[in-house]
C-alpha cells in the first residue's frame, strides 16, 4: 500500500521518498533534499501539478540545480500561494495573471520577479524572512499590497499602479523606487532605515494617505516632482530625518504630521504661489528642527514649534491660530496648566518663557518686514506671556502693571478698548459730579460733561465749593487715570494707523 505525501492537501501525490530528518513521507514536490534532485523528474512533477489546475505551491522544494524556477506569462484562476517554498535565484512571475491574488512567504530566497503582473482581487501579499528584492516593473494590482522583510527590502516598483492600499514594512531598506508610480489608496511604510540615494518618488501620483510613522531616513526625503492627491495627508509622526524637503509646482498634500518628529538637517516646506497653504500639524508634540527650516505658503495654525531655535527659522506668508482677533502661536493656545501633570508649575513657567522669546523674535521679524499687523499680535502674546510668568495663583497676574495693561489697551493693540475706557472715564466721571452736586453745575449735565474734559485734559479747573466729598476723590482719580488712558489710546491708534 503506497503512502502519500505529507502535503498530500496540497499536492494530491503519492509519496516517493522517506526523509532522514523527521522520518516522514514526501513526494518529489515537497521532499527537503533539494541538492541531487533530478531536474527532469522534478519538472514533470511540476507540469502535471500546473494542468491540474493547481495554485497551491506551499512548501514546494525547487531543485539546487534548477536555476530560476519561472512561471511567467502563465494564469493563475485561483488563489496563488507560495508559502514556505524554497528556490535559488528567483522566482519568476512576470508578466502573469493573478485572478484571486498572490500570496509568498519565504525563509531566504533571491529576488521576486512580478515585472509586469497582473494581479486581481485578493491583492499581493510577500512576507520574507531575509534579505528580500521585489520587483514590480510596470504591475498593477487591484487589490492591496503587503510586503514584509525581516531584514532588509529593496523594491523596484517603477510605474507600478496599485488601486489598494500599499504597505512596506522592513528593518531596512537599501533602495526604494516608485518613479512614475500611481498609488490610488495611500502608502503605509515602517522602515528603521532607509539609505540615503536609494528613493525615488519623482513624478508619481498619489490618492489616500502615506502613513511613515516612526521611520528612519538617512540623507534628505524630498518631494519636488510628486505629485499628491489634494486630500492626502502624509504622516511622519516619530520619524527620523536628515532633511525635508516637500516643494514645487507640483500637487501637494492637505496636512503633514510633523507629531514628534526629529530633522537633524535642513528642511524646507513650501507650497507654490497661488496654490493653497499647505497645512502643518504638531498638535500633540513639536518636531524637532535642528537645521535651518523654512515655511513658506503654510498653515501652521495647528503646529507647535516653541522649543526649537526660531533664529533659525524663516516665515513667509503664514496662516497662524486666530484667537478673539488676534493671530498667535498654536502652543499658547495649548500652553494652559491643565495639561500639565499635577506637582509640575515649574514646567508651565519655563513654557510661558519659551512662548515669550519665540513672540519676541516673531514681532520684531514682522516689524521688519512693516507688518505691524502680526507684529501687534505677537507683541501682545510676549507680553500675555509674561504677565503668566508670575504664576496662575499669583495677585500680580491679575494687580500687576502687564495686568492692568492688558485690561485697559489689550497692550497697546486694541484702541476701541483704550477708547471705551476713557469715553467711560469721561461720561462717568460727569454723571457722578452731576448727580452728587447737580446745583453747582446749574443743573446742566453738560456743564458737568464740560468740566470732566477739562479734568482729562489737564487743564485743571476749579471745583465749586461746598461739593461732595465724593467730587473731589473722582476729580483726583480721574485727573491721573484721565492722561493715562490718552496716552495709552494715541498709543494704540498708532499701532491700528500704521497696520
Amino acid at each position: 500500500m503506497s503512502l502519500a505525501c505529507r502535503h498530500f492537501a496540497i499536492c494530491r501525490r503519492e509519496a516517493t521518498h522517506q526523509h532522514a530528518g523527521d522520518s516522514l513521507h514526501y513526494c518529489y514536490l515537497h521532499y527537503p533534499e533539494r541538492q541531487g534532485k533530478n531536474l527532469d523528474q522534478f519538472d514533470e512533477a511540476l507540469r502535471q501539478h500546473l494542468e491540474s489546475g493547481s495554485c497551491d505551491f506551499r512548501f514546494f522544494q525547487f531543485p539546487a540545480g534548477l536555476g530560476s524556477p519561472s512561471f511567467s506569462g502563465r494564469t493563475f484562476a485561483r488563489p496563488a500561494d507560495f508559502s514556505e517554498v524554497a528556490f535559488n535565484d528567483s522566482l519568476n512571475l512576470a508578466e502573469a495573471v493573478f485572478q484571486q491574488g498572490l500570496r509568498i512567504v519565504a525563509r531566504q530566497t533571491g529576488p521576486i520577479l512580478l515585472n509586469q503582473a497582473r494581479i486581481n482581487s485578493g491583492g499581493l501579499s510577500v512576507q520574507l524572512d531575509g534579505n528580500a528584492h521585489v520587483s514590480l516593473q510596470r504591475a498593477v494590482i487591484v487589490g492591496a499590497a503587503d510586503l514584509r522583510s525581516g531584514s532588509d527590502l529593496h523594491l523596484s516598483a517603477g510605474y507600478v499602479e496599485v488601486h489598494g492600499p500599499l504597505s512596506v514594512v522592513a528593518t531596512s531598506t537599501s533602495g526604494l523606487y516608485l518613479n512614475s508610480a500611481r498609488l490610488h489608496e495611500g502608502f503605509k511604510l515602517r522602515v528603521t532605515e532607509w539609505c540615503a540615494g536609494s528613493r525615488s518618488f519623482s513624478w508619481w501620483l498619489l490618492r489616500g494617505d502615506l502613513n511613515w510613522q516612526t521611520c528612519g531616513f538617512r540623507g534628505e526625503v524630498r518631494f519636488d516632482e510628486a505629485s499628491f492627491d489634494p486630500e492626502s495627508r502624509l504622516d511622519l509622526t516619530q520619524s527620523r530625518l536628515e532633511g525635508l524637503r516637500i516643494s514645487g509646482y507640483k500637487l501637494l498634500p492637505k496636512a503633514i504630521v510633523l507629531d514628534a518628529t526629529h530633522i537633524s538637517g535642513d528642511c524646507r516646506l513650501e507650497a507654490d504661489v497661488g496654490e493653497p497653504r499647505l497645512k502643518i500639524l504638531a498638535k500633540s508634540r513639536r518636531p524637532e528642527m535642528d537645521g535651518k527650516t523654512i515655511f513658506a505658503n503654510v498653515n501652521l495654525s495647528e503646529c507647535r514649534l516653541v522649543g526649537n531655535v526660531f533664529q533659525s527659522m524663516a516665515f513667509s506668508n503664514i496662516e497662524w491660530a486666530r484667537h478673539r482677533g488676534r493671530w498667535l502661536l498654536f502652543d499658547e493656545l495649548v500652553a494652559v496648566p491643565s495639561q500639565e501633570p499635577a506637582g509640575r508649575p515649574e514646567r508651565v513657567l519655563r513654557t510661558y518663557s519659551n512662548i515669550k522669546e519665540a513672540c519676541q523674535i516673531l514681532k520684531e521679524s514682522y516689524r521688519n518686514l512693516g507688518d505691524h499687523v502680526r507684529s501687534g499680535d505677537f507683541h501682545y502674546g510676549e507680553m500675555e506671556m509674561k504677565r503668566r510668568e508670575y504664576g496662575d495663583r499669583s495677585l500680580l497676574r491679575f494687580l500687576g502693571l502687564e495686568a492692568w495693561y492688558c485690561y485697559l489697551s489689550g497692550y497697546g493693540t486694541r484702541w476701541k478698548l483704550a477708547l471705551g475706557w476713557l469715553a467711560g472715564i469721561v461720561f462717568g466721571s460727569a454723571a457722578i459730579y452731576y448727580f452728587s452736586d447737580p446745583w453747582a453745575f446749574s443743573w446742566n449735565p453738560n456743564v458737568a460733561l464740560k468740566y470732566s474734559v477739562d479734568v482729562v485734559t489737564l487743564q485743571r479747573p476749579d471745583l465749586p465749593k461746598h461739593v461732595h466729598p465724593w467730587s473731589h476723590w473722582v476729580r483726583g482719580i480721574e485727573a491721573v487715570w484721565g492722561p493715562v488712558q490718552i496716552a495709552l489710546f494715541g498709543l494704540a491708534l498708532r499701532m491700528r494707523l500704521r497696520r
